[in-house]
């Protein structure tokens, strides 16, 4: 490695000639280089080619990720060539990328509005959550919900399976809820800036509604007496009741937008009177009011004549008006429907619709017209008005043609042409022209700076709605010509937000680039790709019967929940699970990329979710191989791999098998890895990728290898595990994680919590706050202790608890309740071998943690399945045997590790103490022993020399069933003095165990001088995330915290002090199973710990008269519990755990806890019942104070190895002793009872259906 120098971007950097140049590039923050393909952890792969750059001298680009700097190399990052490059690959890979970035529904919505994910938000019953996402950007969802032309479901893609999803009527379900009890937008802070809005249409609305989010003063002003626009006067009674439209306005008012009616622009007022005014900033939206005539001659003279949208207006104003006769209603789009629907309420005798196309190219909504059908209303299609039938200027018929189509260009609607002589006449008492509206822009007359399209339209820039007088702009109608409500809503957002850059710049700013991967856009989409869907009939929208339809009430009624529960389930979820943080495509962003020229040939798959948890996707591939190489280079695996050759050459598992019929063993890294979404989890709700997630990192809390896993979090109650980040990548575990830490965390978003103190009496429970259910408690044991004794009292802790709950718990056993009654089901019922190293090295526990696994030439795993039970401690093998590590397995089955190590000692089950002591007695008869260590640092070592004196190797090797030359290579590399020797043992493991294995690994250890040696020792294995921690503490009856013995009267007599009780009256040896059998226990205190999960366990309850159960969720447990204590889980609270090698790791709170108390509160409010010793006012204060008492802690600090200081302060003055034990060859069930919801969850619902 050599000191070199480097300029990049023009600037020099010292750096060292051993890394890439993306890697100087990150460490100097000079530039964020694109790349997909590039991960730290892996071997350089360079297959996506974005991170290219330019260097001073050479002719080509060159990747940054695999090129290693040079001594004086010139790098530019960014230069013209750079940036054509990244966006040609970025197209090219988005021209095959066959895959969904949003839902269609949503990029068919003229107002982006969020579909699928509000759909989904539903679905969980979050409709407050909902609602608020339509209103991101359409804050008119109640009125909307009614006339919507539905532009989301015409794109819907269950149309391929039968019919679209219900979007509006859900949508229209949400906003109906919250009409009840309205949400209430937060605003910013006044900004003192004067806005005009000129319309109060749904564009003009939707910009006053943004505009006031903002902060600025709005005022609307509005030419007729009420506001509404096109909703109130263009929009019938029955489809839309005015006083759920008055409702919307009034939430919209009621943020402060001032109103003024009555007033028209152009003859009230003028633009430049608003400027003089103040208002720095001016929005037209004043709508397409104005109807198309018929072009018939004598229509304006005839009586009986009216225009559609003057018609529906002085409906509005007016709904006792009477229509007597036959109807005829000219055209085929909305208004017409609407007129003749409205004829009919009028008291029409018939109404009849003419319309010159076939009913295929009508405009209207297919269910308007039906509706209109249903009512009545005859359509006479392919037909065209010709003249009017006029007697004495009053209407009598009107002379009609028939048509036929022509085609036209394609895309175009076919062109309807007269057929010669078809001339017919139609009586009729009344015409209603329908066939058009236009914009009224006689304000131009005095606003001549405003300027018009050909077309009579207001002409403004497509990016920014500015018109062409600076400062003003248009959206809606008045700019598009008469089209929908949501288009117009669309436009008013649009506009809203480019007045707000141009009052805060002077400059209108365009919205920033966004690019969207869309399936139909890269090839027609078949019925064939959606042929694994069933077909689940569309939910039907109420609607009042025909015999009532004579008024105008409402028609539609909307669905109800339990339909928009099932309707949610109809959603095909299209838009991609990472939309929000999908690097591909916020580079696509970035670099503004336009596939049109690359489109082509795509490749098409079919996604694959055989697997339970996993999705492929291989559309979205990009074969970047991060997948496969963490698979097979990391995880040793192999599940996935790159299938066919050159352009069709993809990532699937081997011959095309379900993920999960390969050796896959359900990790998920796979996911975290890949940069395109290609593959992802099956979550347990809706897709949810377009809303925002927060990475919060905290410490798993299931095994005892305590990986930092990173959370995305949601909401408070919708979150899932990723570790995916940058930062997570750093941690010890390197962001790798196993199933549980993966997949088993979804039990806590289960919904069966305990969110309630209760208490049972009289066989039946109350809920009562926490102050009342601990007062209960208190007296309950206090009744107890009266007349049983303070020994009749047990707590009971869970090793899954933090230290800080533990400690508490303990110290209130010992020093509350006055007893040595502490312990863990856990530790009482299956523990082995918990104080095995006591005698020996003064207490049972890991000498070196994992970190040193990098040092370590020699590994020996022993009594240890780490694929199942400790993955990513496997992974910290595997990587350290890469770099040259043996790895020796002793083990008598053939696990997946075997297959990676060097050694396999296939040693019979319960042999493994025998083995160990053969290999002891060989290194002896070989002088390859410490003597020096032995003599100066340890005792009884001669005791033991002589019972193994006599052991003869060759029975020890037909014992165990291991060959002499397995025996003589093993030996080989553990003999050698200078070779760094690590052992991993699982002490809760009983799937290979015989009872002093950890005693005899603890002799060799002495043996060899590698107790306290750097980089040698031992790493204890635990089953759950705090085993460490909880014997750190001291829940159980043989220890005080630091593993303090009773025969330890200092240290007893220091922690009484600091306690300020004595405690020799109390830490005495107690056997509290016995105890329990016996049935002296009276009353139980069981924190985290569900026993009775398991029905035979139930034998040491019986005899309870008080049962206290503290738990998240409800479990077999709290169900025979007289008191139950709701507990917050381990993301909602902060706290410290414990590894298995002894680093103690602060977790953070991922969410907000649904309980009034964290658990180390409760715990205290109850401890301080009976003793004054529980004074903490934090969680930090616990802390502080367990590092006064446990001797060990003193060391401690977070993410430190607390051994380390141990070893160089007195521990060389320790004696250690060796171990004197029987050859005991008794073997355990392998299968030991789960008695922890989460535990009991994973089975269940991960693990099962993984097997």
């Amino acid at each position: 490695m050599e000191n070199i120098k480097v300029t990049i971007n023009g600037k020099e950097f010292e750096t060292t000639n051993d890394k890439t140049i993306l890697e100087v590039v990150n460490e100097n923050k000079v530039d964020n280089i694109p790349t997909l393909c590039e991960d730290k952890r892996l071997e350089h792969y360079t297959s996506c080619f974005l991170c290219v750059v330019e260097v001073e001298g050479l002719n080509r680009l060159i990747p940054s990720c695999s090129t290693k700097v040079i001594n004086g190399m010139k790098i530019k990052t960014r230069s013209e060539a750079v940036l054509k490059s990244r966006k040609t690959a970025l197209e090219l890979l988005m021209s095959n990328h066959y895959a969904d970035c949003i839902g269609p529904c949503t990029n068919n919505c003229p107002a982006g509005v969020d579909a699928q994910t509000y759909i989904a938000l539903i679905s969980m019953g979050k409709y407050k959550e909902a609602l608020k996402l339509v209103k991101q950007n359409n804050p008119l969802p109640l009125s909307i919900g009614r006339v919507c032309v539905r532009d989301c479901e015409k794109d819907c893609r269950r149309n391929y399976v039968d019919e679209p999803v219900s979007v509006n009527a859900l949508k229209r379900f949400v906003a109906d809820l919250d009409s009840i009890n309205k949400w209430i937008p937060e605003l910013k802070p006044k900004r003192n800036k004067k806005v005009a809005v000129i319309g109060s249409g749904p564009a003009g609305l939707t910009c006053a509604y943004f505009l006031t989010l903002d902060g600025n003063d709005v005022t609307i002003f509005e030419k007729l007496p009420e506001l509404g626009g096109m909703l109130r006067y263009g929009i019938p009674e029955y489809r839309l009741p005015k006083n759920i439209l008055d409702t919307e306005i009034n939430w919209i008012l009621d943020l402060g937008v001032k109103v003024k009616t009555n007033v028209e622009l152009g003859k009230d007022f003028c633009l430049d009177d608003l400027k003089a005014q103040g208002f720095e900033s001016v929005f037209i939206g004043v709508g397409a009011h104005k109807a198309t005539k018929l072009g018939l001659d004598g229509e304006e003279k005839t009586v009986g004549v009216f225009r559609g949208i003057d018609f529906l207006r002085e409906i509005t104003f007016n709904q006792n008006k009477t229509l007597n006769g036959i109807v005829i209603v000219v055209g085929g789009g909305n208004t017409a429907i609407d007129a003749a629907r409205t004829a009919l309420r009028c008291g029409a005798d018939q109404v009849k619709i003419v319309y010159r196309r076939s009913i295929n190219e009508m405009p209207a909504a297919k269910e308007e017209i039906e509706a209109a059908q249903h009512e009545g209303v005859e359509i006479l299609f392919l037909t065209n008005p010709k003249s009017l039938v006029v007697e004495n200027e009053k209407l009598k018929g009107i002379e009609c043609l028939k048509m036929q189509l022509e085609e036209t260009k394609p895309g175009e609607r076919p062109r309807p042409v007269p057929v010669a002589g078809s001339e017919f006449i139609i009586n009729c008492d009344h015409i209603i022209s329908a066939i058009g509206q236009a914009v009224d822009t006689s304000f131009v007359q005095k606003d001549k700076n405003i300027g018009l399209e050909k077309w009579g339209t207001i002409s403004v820039n497509k990016d920014t709605l500015e018109t062409s007088f600076p400062g003003i702009f248009a959206g809606g109608d008045d700019v598009t010509g008469p089209l929908t409500a949501i288009s117009s809503i669309a436009q008013g957002k649009k506009a809203a937000y480019a007045i707000m850059n141009y009052l805060e710049t002077g400059e209108a700013k365009k919205s920033d680039f966004k690019f969207y991967s869309l399936k139909h856009k890269l090839h027609k989409l078949t019925d064939r790709e959606f042929e694994q869907y069933k077909k689940i009939p569309r939910e039907k929208i109420a609607e009042i019967p025909l015999s009532e339809r004579n008024n105008f009430c409402e028609v539609e009624l909307g669905i109800n929940e339990d339909q928009s529960l099932q309707e949610t389930e109809r959603c095909l979820e299209c838009g991609c699970s990472e939309y929000a943080d999908c690097t591909l495509r916020k580079y696509c962003d970035e670099y503004q990329v336009d596939v049109s020229e690359f489109i082509g040939e795509t490749r098409k798959y079919m996604v694959d979710g055989r697997h339970p948890f996993i999705l492929l996707d291989s559309n979205k591939c990009i074969n970047c191989g991060k997948c496969v190489r963490t698979c097979s280079e990391i995880l040793k695996v192999s599940a996935l791999g790159f299938v066919y050759r050159g352009f069709k050459s993809i990532v699937k598992p081997a011959m095309e098998k379900a993920l999960s019929e390969t050796n896959c063993i359900a990790c998920g890294n796979c996911i975290d890895v890949c940069p395109t979404g290609a593959i992802a989890e099956k979550y347990p709700f809706k897709l949810l990728g377009t809303l925002p997630k927060e990475n919060i990192e905290t410490v798993c809390n299931f095994c005892s290898i305590g990986c930092k896993v990173n959370f995305k979090k949601i909401t408070n109650d919708i979150f899932y595990v990723s570790n995916s980040t940058e930062e997570i990548k750093e941690t010890h575990n390197k962001g790798f994680l196993c199933s549980k830490g993966r997949f088993g965390h979804r039990y806590l978003l289960q919904k069966n919590r305990i969110l309630t103190p209760q208490i049972k009496q009289n066989g039946l429970y109350s809920n009562v706050d926490e102050n009342a259910a601990l007062k209960y408690t208190a007296y309950k044991l206090k009744e107890i202790i009266r007349e049983y004794g303070k020994e009749s009292v047990a707590v009971f802790a869970s090793p899954k608890l933090s230290n800080e709950e533990l400690y508490l718990l303990q110290k209130f056993a010992r020093i509350g309740i006055g007893n040595n009654n502490i312990h863990s089901f856990s530790n009482m019922l299956y523990g082995l071998e918990l104080n095995s190293l006591d005698d020996s090295v003064g207490f049972t526990s890991s000498t070196i943690d994992s970190g040193k696994l990098e040092k370590a030439d020699v590994i020996v795993v022993i009594n240890s399945n780490l694929s199942e039970e400790n993955l990513v401690m496997e992974l910290k093998i595997k990587a350290a045997q890469k770099r040259g590590a043996k790895v020796i397995l002793i083990n008598s089955s053939e696990i997946k590790l075997t297959r990676q190590a060097d050694l396999w000692i296939d040693s019979k089950k319960g042999t493994n103490t025998s083995l160990l002591n053969a290999m002891m007695k060989q290194l002896l008869d070989d002088g390859k022993i410490d003597n020096s260590f032995i003599s100066s640092r340890t005792e009884k070592f001669e005791e033991f020399r002589q019972s193994i004196d006599e052991l003869k190797i060759q029975n020890a090797l037909d014992i165990s069933g291991v060959s002499k030359d397995k025996f003589a290579a093993c030996l080989q590399l553990l003999s050698n003095p200078d070779l760094n020797i690590i052992f991993i043992y699982n002490i809760d493991s009983t799937a290979d165990k015989s009872l002093n294995d950890l005693q005899a690994v603890n002799n060799f250890l002495l043996m060899t001088g590698r107790v306290g040696k750097e980089n040698n020792g031992i790493i204890l294995l635990r089953e759950f995330n705090n085993s460490a921690g909880l014997m750190d503490m001291g829940v159980i009856p043989d220890y005080l915290p630091g593993f303090v013995k009773a025969s330890d009267k200092d240290e007893v007599e220091r922690i009484g002090r600091f306690w300020n009780h004595n405690l020799n009256e109390n830490f005495v040896p107690v056997n509290l199973l016995s105890k329990l059998k016996r049935g002296e226990i009276k009353a139980a205190l069981i924190f985290g710990e569900d026993p009775l999960s398991h029905s035979s366990n139930s034998r040491y309850l019986n005899n309870l008269e008080l049962l206290v159960v503290s738990d998240s969720f409800h479990t077999a447990t709290t169900a025979e519990a007289d008191v139950i204590l709701p507990a917050s889980t381990h993301i909602e609270q902060t706290g410290t755990y414990t590894n298995c090698d002894n680093i103690t790791q602060r977790s953070n709170k991922v969410v907000d806890s649904l309980n009034m108390f964290a658990n180390w509160e409760i715990i205290k409010m109850l401890s301080s019942q009976f003793s004054d010793q529980f004074n903490h006012k934090s969680i930090e204060d616990v802390f502080a104070e367990i590092k006064s008492v446990n001797r060990f802690y003193n060391y401690s600090e977070a993410g430190k190895f607390w051994m380390d200081n141990f070893f160089t302060n007195g521990f060389t003055k320790q004696k250690l002793n060796f171990q004197n034990y029987d050859i005991n060859l008794s073997t355990f069930d392998p299968v030991k009872p789960a008695i922890h919801y989460q535990e009991n969850y994973y089975f269940k619902n991960i693990k099962m259906q993984l097997m």
